[in-house]
């Protein structure tokens, strides 16, 4: 829903294909909540396979970059192990690893966060949720993770400089590309397929495949990302195995890296994904 304000670059580059995902923007305007029954990672994975052959189709391609950020990069993480030869590169953005540690991690930040604030009422708010505030049956789960995550915005732990998730919200009203049932969609479908999926991706531990990447990976990592705490992905990515690897540290970043340095991020994608340059 952003994209317009760094892809347009991009495109000078590459080929980008934008993913609606099954519960999400348009493809939710189109199916509403009819689908949930469907909704699940493994079927979720089964349409990036999807998606990734009619791409390769289209274009007449053997191979493909994929980038994926935040949940998108959970899903990278399995997907380059199930499709590895139609993958050219990975590049892995608010790198999900570990979701369990994910929110014990970031929780323990925004409390932090809070305290060196002395704001009192964050402070208050956050003990009583608790330091493992995923633990649980999913509706007090949600509502937990609602109040960790609120105060994680209003300390800058997703965008940096950001005291709400608006500015995650407000470049929809101004795509050029998206009409009032569109913005509507996006909302409606984050609410819905958070709900669905939530308590199935807080069971995410990439390690359940090995440490071994059959491509290259390279993450590009928010240096002030909390949200999902940057330090476990680069634990993570110390472990990695695969023919080739890097790791970026965008030192002006949270988990928006795109949008918070777009020059420098393009610059390091074009970087990364260079067959003759992706290494240690």
């Amino acid at each position: 829903a952003c994209r317009h304000l760094f892809q347009t670059p991009w495109e000078r580059h590459f080929t980008v294909a934008q993913w609606d995902q099954r519960g999400t923007g348009r493809t939710f305007r189109g199916t509403g909540a009819a689908i949930r029954p469907t909704m699940s990672f493994e079927r979720m994975l089964a349409d990036a396979e999807e998606l990734i052959d009619h791409l390769l189709a289209r274009f007449g391609q053997r191979q493909l970059i994929l980038l994926g950020h935040s949940w998108g990069s959970a899903m990278g993480l399995a997907l380059i192990r199930r499709v590895p030869a139609k993958i050219s590169a990975y590049v892995g953005v608010g790198q999900v690893v570990n979701m369990h540690r994910n929110e014990e991690l970031g929780y323990a930040h925004v409390l932090a966060r809070a305290r060196a604030a002395r704001h009192r009422v964050a402070v208050k708010a956050l003990e009583a949720i608790g330091p493992a505030p995923h633990l649980g049956a999913w509706p007090a789960v949600r509502r937990r993770l609602a109040v960790q995550r609120f105060w994680l915005h209003r300390f800058g732990g997703c965008m940096m400089g950001s005291t709400s998730a608006w500015p995650l919200f407000r470049p929809i009203l101004r795509d050029p590309d998206q009409s009032p049932l569109d913005w509507l969609a996006h909302v409606r479908g984050l609410a819905f397929s958070t709900d669905a999926l939530g308590e199935e991706f807080l069971a995410f531990d990439a390690e359940r495949w090995g440490l071994d990447a059959a491509v290259p990976v390279a993450f590009l990592l928010g240096r002030h990302d909390i949200n999902t705490p940057s330090e476990l992905a680069a634990e993570y990515w110390e472990r990695l195995r695969a023919p080739r690897k890097e790791l970026v540290w965008l030192e002006h970043s949270a988990h928006d890296g795109p949008l918070a340095e777009p020059e420098r991020f393009l610059s390091e994608l074009l970087r990364v994904t260079s067959q003759s340059t992706v290494g240690r």
